[in-house]
């Protein structure tokens, strides 16, 4: 009886993974606006499954923010095990990348969906202590904060979008630059016009608008009007 009930949970987290991934690629191929039932057709499962793991849209989108928060605080603690604080900085920048590459759901569920609006809370502490330590390190530019990283991280992963090989070509060059402009040692540059954010004053639409952006212009079409 103890295999049988192993068997049976361990098939209810397959299926589970199993209807994450295919709302994920729904996500991708048409925005967050689709039937239920296509959830469940995509993963080659029942619609009483899909209702048993996820009551409704919104729980479904809640778990997928979820899974992408919890993908995201693994990099910031990541980061923070690197030897010094600019190297947290630009693994946080690369693993950025390679996790939009992996879920690229998740800029369109930024753009579209309440619960990627803004940051879990203890990917902000980490983010914070990563940029408190390159401070301290004098490593990064005084006037450089934990938003100039994140969006920093967001933007190079909305590259992802792009065609090869400018996608290859493009995503490395942009990173040097922005670390560049980041560091300390940048050399002689114009000082910016405008001060930073905090993360408290960057409101969850002006995220939202920022996501937005980069998905119109990654697809080249225009943005789709919601009612």
């Amino acid at each position: 009886m103890a295999d049988d009930r192993n068997v049976q949970r361990a098939d209810a987290r397959r299926n589970r993974q199993d209807l994450l991934a295919a709302a994920g690629q729904l996500i991708v191929e048409r925005g967050t606006d689709f039937p239920m039932k296509d959830v469940a057709t995509r993963a080659g499962l029942g619609v009483g499954t899909l209702y048993r793991h996820f009551r409704d849209r919104h729980d479904l989108f809640a778990a997928l923010a979820a899974e992408a928060a919890a993908r995201q605080n693994a990099i910031a603690l990541t980061a923070l095990t690197a030897p010094t604080g600019w190297d947290a900085i630009a693994h946080y920048l690369d693993g950025c990348v390679a996790l939009y590459a992996e879920l690229p759901w998740m800029l369109t569920m930024r753009a579209e969906y309440r619960y990627m609006r803004l940051p879990d809370d203890a990917e902000v502490d980490a983010g914070q202590e990563i940029v408190d330590r390159a401070h301290r390190e004098g490593a990064l530019r005084p006037d450089a904060g934990i938003v100039d990283i994140a969006l920093a991280g967001t933007m190079l992963a909305g590259m992802t979008f792009l065609p090869e090989p400018v996608r290859t070509a493009m995503i490395p060059r942009l990173r040097d630059i922005i670390l560049d402009g980041l560091h300390t040692n940048r050399g002689d540059l114009t000082a910016p016009t405008s001060t930073g954010l905090t993360a408290e004053e960057l409101t969850a639409e002006e995220l939202t608008d920022i996501a937005r952006a980069q998905i119109s212009a990654s697809q080249g079409s225009p943005q789709r009007q919601h009612h």
